[in-house]
């Protein structure tokens, strides 16, 4: 009875997960609005599927694929151009099995340096925008409690 437990250990440290190696994803070249990805798979046997899909699980076209193999593992390179301002998945999945990873990248959306400065200046207005009546408050606050304090007139009955 206390073989068993032994080999069952034996047999799940031994066996290995399976899944192909979680795929390396990058950016390579962007251009407008269309930017080049590369998914990248190494080391891995026997030879996965790799594709790139979108949030809706869409297979993407591959501009180019590079497989090679090396002392009995393959090594895959999938690249694909896709339109900026959303996530694409690479997958690599084992035939056969049930077994796969992936890897996520966000293809952002650029802006031009004339973009960012006016995004800087509407956020520097807000800041000021809120800023400025809360201080105004704080100091009316200020002033009416010093002025109760003190027995004199309060702001709001005061001439201006």
């Amino acid at each position: 009875m206390e073989l068993l437990p032994l080999v069952c250990l034996c047999l799940l440290s031994c066996s290995g997960d399976g899944a192909p190696p979680k795929p390396s994803v990058k950016i390579l070249d962007e251009k407008g609005d269309k930017v080049l990805l590369q998914c990248e798979v190494q080391g891995t046997f026997p030879k996965p599927t790799v594709v790139w899909q979108t949030l809706r699980g869409e297979i993407l076209p591959a501009m180019k694929t590079e497989v090679t193999k090396e002392d009995g593992s393959y090594s895959i390179i999938l690249e694909t151009t896709v339109t900026r301002g959303s996530f694409f998945y690479c997958f690599a999945k084992l035939e056969g099995t049930r077994e796969q990873s992936v890897s996520g990248i966000f293809a952002v959306k650029r802006s031009n340096h004339l973009e960012n400065y006016f995004e800087g200046f509407e956020i520097a207005l807000i800041v000021v925008g809120l800023t400025l009546p809360v201080t105004a408050l704080l100091l009316f606050i200020c002033i009416y409690i010093k002025r109760r304090n003190e027995g004199l007139t309060p702001v709001s009955t005061m001439a201006l």
